[in-house]
């Protein structure tokens, strides 16, 4: 069985208030091409079709027509789409009975928990005489039933007597991963869903589609067989790898699968000034921007040093140094003079945020970032939360 892998297209984002649609649509139009020319068996959207629950005309237009569009590249494909922390569980299922009568298309928004057989039917998608797909779309791990990735490949293997390849898809947060590019990442919680170990997935699986992480990469530890697929277009300065898609081969139930990427281009790409990770001194970096090639297409970010005092109109000065040009300026990063993770700063569990006190909140915010924090602040802090919890018990 031949797969693509895709995740997080984050369709009707924009950047910096720049609106990504149009550069959307050409990201679409690549993997359309690739669907042509490496003809797979299924297609799998892991997640994260679109940036926001409720998202705009335009891009559940474009989402409506890539699933045409790749129905028609490869008649005989498969189409598999899950719901990811961004998307509307019930939205992306609405339309299920035409795509899937007209483009072979299957969306799943919600995990069925009302009885095992019903599960069965809407998780577990048969290719026959190719293998099956185990479709897992993302639930919050509170409601996220005991057993249930084990439950359905229990059933796959109850149903596969031919030894096909089995392929389980899932949008979540797997330790071990490179989580750069999220902004507020920790081992422990990534974009608001908590990290759970690989083996928490089941076992019975020849490859684990996963969506969410932004950087492409297989877990380590796993073998080769449960991989991140990345962003297509990125959405963050601090995305670290290439985009693209992965394609993804197994020979039978039980066999290595084989693993590759194809690149996609991006017409507008996210640059750093003087590079990513990199920061210089504020005149040497605004004359490396007024520099940049007038005629090339780029989101600009310039990193400059913490300077010893604010530089007055930083970001009207970076505007002005790029007028006339192509290139669409984003912001100005100033450099951490020390991070969290070096103040040796622990990040706290879901459970242990919910047992926290918020005035003890308060302080730990305040003693992270080093800032000063009196017993005059902080009893002005307590009488605005014993007020609230007032207001709210004579609500």
């Amino acid at each position: 069985m031949k797969i693509l892998h895709t995740s997080d297209w984050h369709l009707g984002s924009n950047l910096y208030g720049y609106d990504r649609l149009p550069e959307q649509e050409k990201t679409v139009s690549q993997i359309v091409e690739i669907v042509k020319k490496e003809k797979p068996d299924a297609f799998l959207l892991c997640g994260d079709v679109f940036d926001m629950a409720q998202p705009p005309a335009g891009a559940q237009k474009l989402f409506n027509d890539a699933v045409a569009k790749l129905h028609i590249a490869n008649p005989e494909m498969v189409i598999v789409v899950t719901a990811g922390n961004h998307d509307s569980p019930s939205r992306l299922e609405v339309s299920q009975t035409i795509m899937h009568d007209f483009t072979n298309a299957y969306t799943v928004g919600e995990l069925e928990k009302s009885s095992d057989e019903e599960s069965f039917r809407k998780h577990i998608i048969p290719i026959p005489g190719k293998g099956f797909i185990v479709a897992v779309p993302y639930c919050n791990s509170r409601s996220f039933p005991e057993g249930f990735y084990q439950k359905l490949l229990d059933r796959v293997a109850e149903l596969d007597s031919e030894d096909l390849p089995v392929v389980m898809m899932a949008h979540t947060t797997v330790r071990g991963a490179d989580f750069g590019g999220h902004e507020g990442a920790s081992d422990a919680l990534v974009g608001g869903i908590e990290s759970m170990d690989a083996a928490q997935m089941g076992s019975g699986y020849d490859y684990l589609a996963l969506g969410h992480i932004h950087n492409s990469q297989n877990i380590r530890g796993t073998a080769g067989k449960v991989r991140y697929c990345g962003t297509p277009l990125a959405i963050s300065f601090d995305e670290r790898r290439e985009h693209g898609v992965t394609i993804v081969e197994v020979g039978k139930h039980g066999e290595q699968p084989q693993i590759s990427e194809r690149l996609l281009e991006a017409e507008w790409p996210l640059l750093s000034i003087p590079g990513q990770d990199k920061f210089g001194e504020w005149d040497s970096v605004l004359t490396e921007l007024r520099n940049f090639d007038s005629g090339k297409k780029a989101y600009l970010r310039i990193n400059i040093k913490k300077p010893e005092k604010p530089i007055p109109d930083a970001v009207r000065q970076a505007i002005l140094a790029v007028e006339g040009k192509q290139c669409r300026f984003c912001n100005v990063n100033i450099e951490k003079s020390r991070t969290l993770s070096e103040r040796g700063t622990r990040v706290m569990s879901v459970e242990e945020l919910k047992e926290i006190s918020p005035i003890d909140m308060i302080k730990k915010y305040a003693s992270d970032r080093a800032l000063p924090l009196d017993e005059e602040f902080e009893k002005m802090i307590q009488e605005a939360l014993d007020q609230c919890e007032k207001d709210r018990r004579e609500a």
